[in-house]
């Protein structure tokens, strides 16, 4: 039995490629010895002196060296960190280059409108139209010494020359207040020399900015008496200017003749205007004037109740019978724009005296009104009180 022969029917191992594979001797260098950033040349070379001798590695040993548990949330946060801020750099540096892209898309899109729309973002496609950004090539300047400073005396210049005109500014906004200054010491004045003359000023009633001084008659007539306040405006030369209202036709007089066969026999002589210097006179001819057109206006109310007695208004004339066919005729013109006449004018009495008495007529007529107003009024009634026919003629 020692004679026979033993014979293996086991197959012949073959090699297995796997266990020679460089990810499978990765995997295996792990498990025995850790990670790769931990084996040195040092350690290498105790591996084998240890191996030529026979003896085995402790490679607990090796483990001391290997990071505990506290570093590796250590390194843990610090990783978390930074990944954190690597993403927000790159999400910055994603921003810029849209931004960048967006902005060659639009200065492409007015040459190249295709291109542009294929790479602009769909924000800038909805809200910015194409074609309205362009942009040209510009040869860039070389500033040299002498253009700094003709730059810097250009830019003194203009300082200079806004300090100039300032200055002028000044001097034309002091030279002007200085005039306004003067010409309302000059209307104020006259004001006050209006009042110290007696007129009564005041405020007008619809314009309590305006001062007024009334010249007319209390006891006239509503029309008239309305009519007899005057605002006193200041002109371009700070003189008082007398502004009577829209209702003011100009200065006029009351005119008496005796008249026969239509030739003038006697004319009541007229005041020739005359260039008022002051305030005062100017109200003065102004008062007679008003005086003279309520005096004709209250004759013309009269002579139309005395048409029975051969008193006529003809032509604006009042005309009145006298003696030996004679006719006075009472007018109102306008002071010197009177008609030229052919009388000799020898004998201008009794014109002048009946002008006279019916002027006095009207301010005993303005008195009884005064009178009237100062008794106790009568009781109301639904009748209104008829206004009086004043007895003139």
């Amino acid at each position: 039995m020692a004679d026979q022969l033993a014979i293996s029917l086991r197959a012949w191992p073959s090699d297995d490629k796997t266990t020679e594979s460089l990810p499978y001797l990765i995997a295996r260098i792990n498990d025995q010895r850790g990670s790769f950033r931990y084996i040195t040349e040092a350690s290498l070379e105790e591996a084998i002196r240890l191996a030529e001798r026979g003896e085995e590695l402790d490679l607990s040993a090796e483990d001391d060296g290997l990071p505990d548990s506290q570093d590796n949330e250590a390194k843990g946060e610090e990783l978390a960190v930074a990944r954190e801020d690597m993403i927000k750099r790159i999400g910055e540096a994603y921003n810029t280059s849209s931004q960048a892209l967006d902005l060659v898309s639009l200065l492409l899109s007015s040459h190249t409108h295709k291109v542009a729309e294929a790479t602009v973002s769909p924000y800038v496609k909805q809200t910015i139209p194409f074609g309205s950004l362009g942009a040209e090539i510009m040869q860039a300047t070389k500033e040299v010494e002498s253009e700094e400073t003709s730059h810097d005396l250009v830019g003194l210049g203009w300082r200079l020359r806004s300090l100039t005109r300032s200055a002028d500014s000044l001097l034309n906004s002091a030279t002007r207040l200085e005039k306004e200054m003067e010409r309302e010491s000059t209307y104020w004045q006259q004001v006050l020399q209006v009042k110290e003359a007696g007129w009564p000023v005041s405020r007008l009633p619809g314009d309590r900015q305006t001062l007024g001084v009334r010249f007319g008659f209390g006891e006239a007539h509503a029309d008239f008496r309305d009519r007899g306040l005057a605002a006193l405006r200041r002109d371009a030369d700070g003189n008082v200017d007398l502004d009577h209202g829209r209702r003011w036709q100009g200065e006029k007089r009351l005119r008496v003749r005796l008249v026969k066969d239509g030739r003038v026999l006697a004319e009541q002589p007229m005041q020739p205007p005359g260039d008022d210097k002051t305030l005062s006179e100017r109200l003065f001819r102004a008062r007679i004037s008003l005086f003279d057109e309520e005096l004709f206006h209250e004759l013309n109310r009269e002579a139309r109740n005395l048409v029975s007695q051969g008193v006529h208004c003809m032509s604006g004339d009042v005309k009145v019978p006298y003696h030996d066919d004679c006719q006075l005729e009472i007018s109102l013109v306008d002071v010197g724009m009177e008609e030229p006449t052919n009388s000799s004018n020898e004998d201008s009495t009794i014109p002048a005296a009946i002008a006279a008495t019916l002027r006095l007529l009207l301010s005993h007529a303005h008195r009884q009104n005064l009178q009237r107003r100062s008794q106790p009024p009568a009781p109301i009634t639904d009748t209104p009180t008829p206004r009086p026919l004043y007895s003139l003629l």
